[in-house]
């Protein structure tokens, strides 16, 4: 283990969001080692999947992963929440989802990487790092052990135990995760949703003919109650759970906190948080791991943009105003669930999630002041929702012989897009019907079209003249729906 070894980037922790993101690093040329202080495979929590995930498998050319036939797709739910009455939701109508084993799951995603080319050190720990002459060194230690590594980024994807509560921006009540284990054969492989009036209840199948059921409360509640005591409570009052009741004891009960935050500082010196180091979802939407990829994915373009001689503080800028984004939407989202369940929100439980919050935590960092600014606001969805069922021709035949001008509320900025795995900035446009700023149309940029836009130009002229850039049923597609959003517009 002497010696020292240098990386492009060194990740710290093997789980989704930490291996991901060195499965795209890897793929685009750069030199990186992962650290992973447990064996795998590892008993963890975390099993549903959210149908998203599987866009991310087929982006990692890593969808074989999913096709275990121990995992459990095309589940129905049976869910519980608006009403009181039962709601059967299809497998078709809740998309394409997964229950799989965690421990199976995640020690196939880390040797798919290492397959790659990933160098992993495990178990192992880093027991410390430090900043020296532009790059980290890190002591790992290994069976007592001793080795520094010298890397040019640092991805702390520890997990939880990578934020310590000084450095959280608390962006929920914090909620506690009560569950345990009963047979499936009562359920016949389902997932089960039910709101009840101190919370909220949740069971799926896990691996071993296994049922688990998990219930969600105020922390403060084990205050007053054991955790048996809270769960019992909870599926005797509930109408899909109760079938269970019986096999609940208090011997094999576990809990854990599942607080929802965001880091204050994500991005700092080329030390860059990841997964649930840098933030937590309320569990209710079960997108936690795809949202943790997803955001690992746009940190890897980031990194790559630094290594590659880009701007550094654009790269940081973009991972963070990615990370806002998803948390503020997600925020906003859960709050919007939680108002519309049965329960009323006078009850204490629905009354603090119906409204989104957040609690600064102690250190004024600009990131800080700028995710708390956007969630006092309304956010902005996650692009712009352009017409997609435009009859082309119906639409172009009374507007072809017509001269088109643009729109005079259009304006233009600069803004960041991804161009072959880097960030670099290009011509926006920003006009009221768009929910933000936008770049490219049907994978096209818009600026160069709407430069060629010319005084006594008809909308065919137009896109004739777009037809030596693309086809032209391509240049017809993009001229309506740019007329659509009011963007191109008849000149008289």
């Amino acid at each position: 283990m002497n010696g020292i070894a240098d990386f492009d980037v060194v990740i710290i922790g093997g789980g989704p969001a930490g291996t991901s993101a060195a499965l795209r690093l890897l793929d685009m040329g750069h030199k990186v080692a992962l650290i992973e202080q447990q064996i795998f495979p590892r008993e963890q929590i975390g099993e549903a999947l959210s149908p998203g995930i599987r866009n991310i498998f087929n982006y990692l050319n890593a969808d074989h992963l999913l096709t275990d036939e121990r995992y459990f797709s095309d589940l129905s739910a049976s869910v519980i929440w608006e009403s009181q009455s039962v709601q059967v939701v299809p497998p078709a109508q809740r998309g394409p989802g997964l229950m799989v084993n965690r421990g199976r799951f995640d020690s196939e995603l880390i040797h798919l990487a290492v397959d790659r080319g990933l160098h992993l050190i495990q178990p192992a720990k880093m027991e410390w790092c430090k900043r020296k002459g532009g790059r980290w060194h890190i002591q790992i230690i290994k069976e007592g052990q001793s080795k520094v590594w010298t890397a040019t980024f640092i991805l702390d994807a520890r997990g939880r135990k990578g934020a310590l509560l000084k450095n959280k921006i608390i962006t929920a009540t914090d909620t506690i995760a009560v569950w345990t284990h009963v047979s499936n054969n009562a359920f016949q492989n389902q997932t089960i949703i039910e709101a009840v009036c101190e919370g909220w209840l949740w069971g799926g199948p896990v691996a071993g003919n296994q049922f688990r059921i998990m219930a969600f409360a105020d922390s403060a509640t084990l205050k007053t109650d054991s955790p048996a005591e809270l769960l019992l409570r909870f599926v005797t009052g509930s109408s899909l759970f109760e079938p269970a009741a019986s096999s609940i004891s208090g011997k094999h009960i576990q809990t854990c906190k599942v607080d929802s935050y965001c880091h204050d500082t994500p991005w700092e010196d080329n030390y860059i948080r990841l997964g649930e180091t840098a933030f937590t979802l309320d569990p209710l939407s079960s997108t936690g791991v795809e949202k943790a990829m997803r955001i690992s994915l746009q940190a890897a373009i980031a990194i790559n943009t630094v290594l590659c001689g880009g701007d550094a503080q654009m790269a940081r800028t973009f991972y963070e105003d990615r990370l806002i984004e998803s948390v503020v939407t997600h925020a906003q989202w859960t709050a919007d669930y939680y108002k519309h369940a049965w329960p009323e929100t006078t009850l204490p439980f629905w009354k603090s999630r119906s409204e989104k919050k957040v609690t600064a935590s102690g250190n004024k960092t600009p990131f800080q002041e700028r995710l708390i600014q956007l969630f006092k606001l309304n956010p902005k969805s996650a692009g712009n929702h352009l017409p997609e069922n435009i009859n082309i021709r119906d639409v172009l035949e009374p507007l072809w012989y017509r001269q088109v001008k643009i729109s005079p509320q259009l304006t233009f900025m600069k803004t960041v897009c991804i161009i072959d795995d880097r960030l670099e900035l290009r011509t926006a446009i920003m006009h009221p019907q768009l929910e933000r700023e936008m770049a490219y149309l049907d994978q096209v940029e818009l600026e160069p079209l709407l430069s060629k836009v010319a005084n006594g130009d008809t909308f065919g002229d137009l896109i004739h003249k777009w037809g030596d850039r693309l086809p032209l049923q391509h240049a017809a597609r993009i001229c309506v729906k740019l007329n659509d959003l009011g963007i191109l517009i008849p000149s008289v």
